[in-house]
């Protein structure tokens, strides 16, 4: 069971003992934790602390009595409702206990709040409910332990990367004595801790690099260079749970989950979520496979043919100009092409602009081009600007907008890769949305070359 069924599994056993005293001890032997750890995770996964959410479920209840007690009419001076018994049922020590916590909650006192038409709520919480996914029944059967999680909601981190042969065990112990010295595992209850390998990072001598996240408020300052306070956006994510000896295995258990699913592998990045009482884990390989881990694998919703566009043979009119600042360069092609549109009047509603440059590699020099398209039989003469047909292809497209236009490729190279997408070596370009041929943009389609077969 992953952490959100553990602690459901606490809450379906608090449910049932309402009425009974509520050991916090067996609270945590049903989630399978150490009370500390289960302290933890219940405030970081429900929002509430432990002890909040019984006595406010048990007010809850008590509410629900004396509410259905006033629809009755079944209270009057002569047979008076006993506080005591309210007390009693609820696990409290005296009716004065029971009338102080039941004001603090509902704002009246029992014997008043038996009177009013308003009703007190706080239901119970159903986790799967409201954070999964209703999955597909022959699926979910065929893989019981894999859900889908909703959203993992954004977050602020404090992030430390460690490069050895032990990278995990030395990122988390870092991070751990830190997090210790700035007061966080004390002050901030409901934190979680993240981890997840460096792509690209394993070198000759075995070596390779490992990040971990531990979520922090967004007010808190890091006054360390080696620890970088990061926001994370959340997302749509699988998650299973698994053991640090079976962590291949069950990512490869999530690639042929994701072939039958709707879903297709995003851009998003891959977490892994410890058990341990502190969520700082030092891996003991001798027994690695007790050391429990959530893994979360990032999908997206297949795209469907609307995301797939097929760009046919077209007339452009074209200017590409070389130098040796890109941002320059890209600044007297916009002006060069915005003003060449006006100037022959070119249809803003009919006409589209094309760009693309030198991409991330390396080169000699910076360049850009920008294309728009024009009707076939429209002749020009322009020193600058010239006329080609642009060959076009197939391309896997997602729209973005200029703030998030790098971070929109990467996802989008990463959702290519990961789902084994076939690219192709036509040209990429990036679809810009202009109103009447000038800024600011309305938004940015990026459309990678695919293969069509």
């Amino acid at each position: 069971m992953n952490y959100y069924e553990l602690i459901q599994k606490s809450i379906d056993y608090i449910e049932a003992h309402l009425e009974e005293r509520i050991s916090i001890e067996n609270c945590a032997i049903e989630a399978s934790m150490s009370v500390a750890h289960f302290y933890r995770m219940f405030f970081a996964i429900t929002g509430f602390q432990i002890k909040e959410y019984i006595r406010l479920r048990r007010i809850n209840e008590a509410a629900k009595e004396l509410y259905k007690l006033n629809m009755e009419e079944n209270i009057d001076t002569k047979n008076p409702f006993r506080i005591i018994d309210f007390a009693v049922k609820y696990d409290y020590d005296s009716a004065d206990a029971f009338s102080r916590a039941f004001k603090k909650v509902t704002g009246f006192l029992p014997s008043k709040y038996a009177k009013q038409n308003n009703q007190y709520l706080f239901e119970r919480i159903d986790i799967m409910e409201n954070l999964f996914k209703e999955e597909d029944k022959k699926l979910l059967e065929k893989y019981p332990d894999i859900k889908v999680l909703k959203a993992l909601d954004s977050f602020w981190a404090a992030s430390y990367t460690a490069h050895s042969r032990t990278p995990e065990n030395d990122a988390f112990e870092f991070l751990k004595n830190w997090a210790e010295e700035q007061g966080l595992l004390r002050e901030h209850p409901g934190y979680r801790v993240f981890g997840f390998d460096v792509p690209d990072s394993v070198q000759e001598d075995g070596s390779y690099g490992y990040e971990v996240w531990m979520t922090i408020p967004e007010s808190f300052e890091i006054q360390d260079e080696k620890v970088i306070k990061k926001y994370f956006k959340g997302g749509l994510y699988a998650v299973m749970s698994t053991t640090i000896g079976e962590i291949v295995a069950a990512w490869k258990r999530f690639d042929r989950w994701v072939g039958l699913s709707k879903y297709e592998i995003a851009g998003h990045q891959c977490l892994e979520e410890h058990f341990s009482n502190d969520g700082f884990e030092n891996r003991n390989m001798d027994k690695e496979d007790r050391i429990k881990v959530d893994i979360y694998m990032p999908i997206a919703i297949k795209k469907n043919s609307d995301h797939v566009m097929k760009l046919a043979p077209i007339k452009v009119a074209y200017y590409r100009e070389y130098g040796e600042a890109s941002e320059k360069v890209a600044r007297n092609v916009w002006k060069v092409m915005l003003s060449f549109a006006q100037e022959q009047k070119l249809n803003p509603e009919t006409s589209r602009i094309f760009m693309y440059n030198h991409g991330f590699g390396k080169v000699t020099k910076y360049w850009h081009e920008i294309m728009i398209t024009m009707e076939a039989d429209r002749t020009f003469e322009d020193l600058l600007v010239k006329a080609k047909v642009f060959e076009g292809g197939t391309y896997m497209t997602a729209k973005t907008d200029l703030s998030n236009l790098a971070s929109a490729w990467q996802d989008m190279g990463k959702r290519i890769a990961l789902n084994k997408i076939k690219g192709s070596k036509h040209q990429w370009i990036e679809e810009w949305m202009l109103d009447d041929f000038s800024f600011p943009e309305h938004g940015i389609r990026i459309c990678y070359p695919i293969s069509d077969k």
